[in-house]
């Protein structure tokens, strides 16, 4: 015997599914994915041409973003150019007081630009992201934690960055690509 309670959840779960079907949630990337002129997105992201990007963390960032947006290789002719501005911080971390291991933070800020062929402003937007590491005060392993920390940084900001992209064109009506 099934209680009407059970009744009433599986009614609910019934209802709530086919809400959320008709609901016009749809997937940012993917075959099914497209902007509100039905070009999908991720030929706007492969229309994208990086700029380059200064010092050593913009170029970790540049890579990320090149292979998220682009990963078939920068456009030939694109149709919109992003442009990026890394700014590395350090804030403060933990430590302790019996000379164990401390905390530390990297902290990187990225002003961008998406602009389209004539250079015009699309989209002007910050991102920042933060990472820990451990520093045990041996010089070899304090390097290579920092290090580690920048990539992942460098890796989550760009991702934050190409997510922001991806999220204009599902919704903005920009220029379309051509088709090769």
């Amino acid at each position: 015997m099934s209680s009407p309670r059970a009744a009433y959840v599986a009614a609910l779960v019934i209802v709530l599914s086919l809400a959320i079907n008709g609901c016009g949630f749809r997937p940012l990337y993917g075959r099914t994915s497209a902007d509100s002129e039905g070009y999908p997105v991720e030929s706007r992201l492969a229309a994208v041409q990086i700029e380059p990007i200064a010092d050593r963390l913009g170029q970790y960032v540049h890579n990320y973003l090149r292979d998220g947006m682009n990963p078939m290789g920068q456009p030939k002719q694109p149709v919109y150019f992003l442009s990026v501005q890394v700014v590395e911080t350090n804030p403060g971390g933990l430590s302790r007081r019996d000379l164990g291991a401390s905390r530390l933070n990297v902290q990187l800020r990225a002003y961008f630009a998406l602009r389209d062929a004539e250079y015009n402003v699309l989209l002007n937007d910050t991102a920042k992201a933060v990472t820990g590491f451990d520093v045990f005060r041996d010089p070899l392993n304090d390097i290579s934690a920092k290090e580690d920390a920048e990539k992942r940084t460098a890796e989550l900001l760009a991702q934050m960055i190409t997510a922001r992209v991806a999220a204009y064109f599902s919704i903005a009506s920009a220029p379309q690509p051509q088709s090769p």
